[in-house]
């Protein structure tokens, strides 16, 4: 399979999912928006976007490694990635159309909510944009048919990128380094003149968040070196140590033109370099329970935004009102526990069963 089962990593992943859940959860709460002081705390989760994308360079570059050794190559890589990203979001993008069309029909009166399908954006050429994964190059198309889908759209140029590129030239640690710094470069540019016509989309354009990926890559180059155990193992708890203490000096930190996603990147990278030590900073259940969000994270992140939207129109058609605390709770508990439960016993086994699939498929072929 394409990604390595360590609880390290499932930790990492698991964090990252859960930071989005309750990102989600919070925005989605009517009433937010009159405790700025919550709201500037619930927008802090969305930096787990950023580990994903750390976590993801580094597992694509391990399984890139891992095809090649087996002589699947490129091929290989491919394959199970189509198996991994392309079923679950094409049945999550008629989802959100069905809900739409249901929605329409049932209570049309009911007002879209945000990043929610349209009957603007339900058009056959951005059906088929987001068919081929290209809306991530059409801002006005983002967030239209598949909310989130935008996290998903980089995360495949990154695959193509990285399988057809990158991979034959940043084999080394230092060679990753000056690929980096060159896409930090790139990503100013992006961002500096995306932003004079599209500001908001900036952040959400691929070579604004390559270099996390990069970020990624680098630490699995770093570790992939057989003295780096030798090395650097004594280190670990005081890179985690010193890893949190950044991120929580830099609360209220900006820097531009990048943002402060990019400084987290870099605090995600060193807590995935002391990896090893994560599952220390919690009891064993806790460390259990957020590895097992992180097993069924694709899943669980597609799940959570229909649950919680599907509410809002069952709450909006029927004029139930609820206050802020009790509001902010339920759209919690749909989207962490409620998610999960759903995720465990009917999506992620349809996730699963494509991995295998392929799995079985590139067997018979080698």
């Amino acid at each position: 399979m394409l990604y390595c089962r360590n609880q390290e990593i499932d930790i990492l992943r698991g964090i990252a999912i859960i930071a989005i859940l309750i990102l989600h959860a919070g925005v989605l709460t009517k009433g937010l928006d009159d405790y700025p002081w919550l709201m500037h705390f619930v927008l802090r989760f969305s930096t787990g976007v950023q580990l994903f994308f750390v976590l993801s360079g580094y597992l694509v570059a391990q399984s890139m490694d891992r095809c090649v050794a087996k002589g699947e190559g490129v091929r290989g890589f491919l394959i199970r990635r189509f198996a991994k990203l392309t079923p679950l979001y094409l049945l999550f993008m008629h989802v959100h159309i069905g809900l739409f069309l249901v929605t329409s029909w049932l209570a049309p009166d009911v007002p879209p909510l945000r990043n929610s399908v349209t009957t603007e954006a339900l058009t056959i050429s951005n059906y088929l944009l987001h068919l081929v994964f290209l809306q991530g190059f059409v801002p006005a198309q983002l967030h239209t048919l598949l909310d989130g889908s935008w996290s998903i759209v980089i995360e495949v140029y990154f695959y193509l990128f990285f399988a057809f590129i990158p991979y034959k030239f940043i084999k080394t640690s230092l060679s990753v380094f000056k690929t980096y710094i060159i896409s930090i470069g790139l990503a100013i540019v992006c961002i500096v003149l995306i932003g004079r016509h599209h500001s908001g989309y900036s952040h959400y354009a691929f070579f604004a968040q390559f270099p996390c990926f990069l970020l990624g890559v680098s630490v699995q180059r770093i570790k992939n070196n057989p003295g780096f155990k030798r090395q650097f193992s004594q280190w670990d708890t005081s890179l985690v140590a010193v890893a949190l203490l950044l991120a929580l000096g830099f609360v209220k930190g900006e820097t531009k033109p990048l943002g402060d996603s990019h400084i987290y990147a870099i605090l995600f990278a060193i807590l995935l370099f002391s990896s090893g030590s994560i599952p220390l900073y919690f009891p064993k259940v806790i460390s259990k329970i957020i590895a097992n969000f992180g097993k069924q994270s694709y899943a669980i992140f597609f799940i959570h935004m229909v649950l919680l939207k599907a509410w809002y129109v069952l709450a909006s058609a029927y004029e139930i009102e609820i206050i802020f605390w009790f509001a902010l709770a339920l759209n919690i508990f749909i989207a962490v526990p409620l998610t999960w439960v759903i995720s465990y016993f009917f999506i992620d086994p349809i996730d699963r069963f494509f991995v295998t699939r392929a799995d079985k498929f590139l067997a018979r072929r080698n």
